[in-house]
């Protein structure tokens, strides 16, 4: 049984680490992420179980910041001189399937999971043991707590309701994030059975140790895919409605990286509406009959600000697969042709010449049909 579990804290002070957060709080269940930081940002126990045992451990992503409005320079956010309290919210939680040292950099591979609760008492409870081992930003970013009678509290309540309350936490002033648009993605689920398509994941060894941990979808030709796309303003956006702050509307526009490989269904840009759930579907072309085509599904927050996002910017990965109904048709279809053709051409046929006509030219027909069948000229569902 493990005892302890990871603690990772984003400060967000740059425009990638920016973006890191909007997407974490927007992936669906199951996909994975990757963070680095550098060996002198974890704490001695972080570092103790990142060279030992550090798959399968759970994980608390909390955002911090200081008690005050940032002020944005090219490249960077910083606060104001001062001294200022430090506010955290738990964002997401996580499982680690890998971590692998580089130099001086550690990169972790996390699947992301549900969302903590909005509970800061019980929050507090985790940091307080940090706080007194100075194990939080500024100072450390990546540690390790044993506190998992309080993660268990904040691993409870609706989902929904969970990322509601962050969404409206990191968007409330003074958070950086004030105005933001917060949207994210649940499924993706096939159509017309409306089942849920889990991740598949794959570890990138080398020399036989493994590099890095991914996730991809394994879709079939022909499928249609949907995901569910969830969104809420927050507060400031809220009260921008309201004209005591400046209102500004975002839109998320979906297209694939290949065309001929995975398509978007109908429109491509979704506007963004205070709690709306927007379905947003896509098929997979036919597979070639060679090769296994990749291709990814991506969503975009629209209108960028200049270089710092405004909301989430994903990708999914997508690989895809032949129908096996089609293949074993036409696999069988082809080898009765040939068949046909064989026994045509044979000598049990000579005195009969219209019956030896008849086979040659109907075999030709069944491979014709086969290979027609086989390269997705001829589309079977599943």
């Amino acid at each position: 049984m493990l005892k302890e579990f990871w603690v990772i804290f984003d400060t967000c002070q740059y425009p990638e680490y920016y973006q890191d957060v909007h997407n974490l709080v927007a992936m669906p269940e199951g996909t994975i992420m990757r963070y680095e930081y550098k060996n002198k940002y974890l704490s001695d126990a972080a570092r103790q179980l990142a060279n030992n045992s550090p798959k399968e451990h759970q994980v608390l992503f909390v955002y911090a910041q200081k008690d005050c409005k940032y002020i944005r320079v090219p490249g960077n956010s910083r606060p104001p001189d001062g001294t200022y309290l430090t506010l955290y919210i738990g964002t997401r939680l996580g499982t680690m399937l890998n971590v692998t040292k580089d130099g001086e950099s550690y990169y972790f591979d996390f699947q992301v999971t549900k969302y903590p609760k909005d509970d800061p008492s019980t929050l507090n409870k985790i940091l307080e043991v940090l706080i007194a081992k100075n194990e939080v930003p500024w100072e450390k970013w990546v540690c390790v707590s044993r506190d998992l009678a309080s993660l268990k509290v904040l691993q409870d309540g609706d989902q929904h309701k969970n990322w509601s309350a962050i969404v409206n936490s990191l968007s409330s002033p003074p958070m950086q994030f004030e105005g933001d648009a917060f949207w994210r993605l649940k499924g993706p689920y096939k159509r017309p059975k409306e089942i849920l398509r889990n991740p598949m994941v794959e570890f990138i060894t080398e020399n036989g140790y493994s590099r890095q941990a991914r996730s991809y979808y394994d879709i079939v030709e022909n499928e249609t895919w949907r995901f569910e796309l969830l969104s809420e303003t927050g507060k400031s956006v809220t009260e921008a409605s309201e004209g005591t702050v400046p209102h500004r509307e975002y839109s998320v526009r979906v297209r694939s990286s290949n065309d001929n490989i995975l398509s978007p269904i109908g429109m491509s840009v979704y506007a963004l509406r205070h709690y709306s759930g927007q379905m947003v579907e896509y098929s997979a072309r036919t597979h070639p009959f060679f090769g296994r085509p990749v291709a990814d599904l991506i969503f975009e927050t629209e209108p960028r600000q200049g270089e710092w996002p405004v909301g989430a910017n994903i990708r999914f990965k997508h690989k895809l697969r032949r129908n096996r109904t089609r293949m074993t048709v036409g696999t069988i279809v082809g080898l009765f042709g040939m068949g046909c053709q064989t026994v045509g051409n044979s000598s049990l046929f000579e005195q009969h010449q219209c019956l030896k006509m008849f086979l040659i030219v109907a075999g030709t027909i069944l491979i014709v049909i086969s290979m027609f069948v086989l390269t997705g000229q001829i589309k079977l569902s599943t």
